[in-house]
C-alpha cells in the first residue's frame, strides 16, 4: 500500500511535468507575431553598410525581420529554375518599396508579411498568376502577375 507521502510525490511530479508539457506547447505554438518580436531585425537596404562580420551574421540565423522602409530601391533579379523552359535574354528592373512592410523569416512555414511591423498573424490573399497573352499577328506573351496584398486595406469584391 502506498504512503500518503508517495502520493503527494506522485500528484506534485505529475503537475510539474503537465505544466512543462503546456508550457513547451505553447511555445511551439507562439504566433507569428510573438516571433517576430523577439527576432532580430534587419533594414535591408542597409545590408550592404554593415561591416563584414556583421553583414555575414544579419541574416545567419532565423527567425529575422526583414525591414524595408518607403524609397527603398533594389534591382531585381529573375531567375527561372525549370527542365521545361529557359529564360533568354536579359532585363533591368528595380522594385521600390511604396510604404513601410516587414517579412519575417522563419524555420518552419513561408515567409509572412506585416505592414506595421508588429502584427505577422493577419492572414493576406497575395496571388500568383500565370497567363497567356495572344493576339492576331502577333507572338503571344507569357504574362506572370505576383500581387502582394496590403492587410490593412478594404476587402476586394470577389
Amino acid at each position: 500500500m502506498a504512503h500518503c507521502d508517495d502520493i503527494k510525490y506522485y500528484n506534485y511530479s505529475n503537475r510539474l511535468w503537465s505544466g512543462l508539457v503546456f508550457a513547451a506547447l505553447l511555445g511551439a505554438c507562439a504566433s507569428n507575431s510573438t516571433l517576430a518580436s523577439q527576432a532580430p531585425r534587419v533594414a535591408v537596404a542597409h545590408l550592404a553598410d554593415l561591416p563584414e562580420g556583421q553583414r555575414s551574421q544579419a541574416l545567419a540565423r532565423l527567425p529575422v525581420v526583414l525591414e524595408f522602409r518607403k524609397g527603398d530601391e533594389f534591382p531585381l533579379e529573375l531567375l527561372l529554375q525549370s527542365p521545361l523552359v529557359k529564360l533568354e535574354g536579359s532585363g533591368s528592373w528595380r522594385l521600390v518599396a511604396q510604404q513601410p512592410f516587414f517579412i519575417l523569416l522563419r524555420e518552419s512555414g513561408p515567409p509572412v508579411a506585416s505592414v506595421d511591423g508588429v502584427d505577422f498573424d493577419t492572414r493576406v490573399q497575395n496571388s500568383f498568376q500565370l497567363g497567356i497573352d495572344a493576339h492576331a499577328g502577333k507572338p503571344p506573351v507569357v504574362r506572370a502577375v505576383v500581387t502582394f496584398r496590403d492587410p490593412n486595406a478594404p476587402k476586394q469584391p470577389q
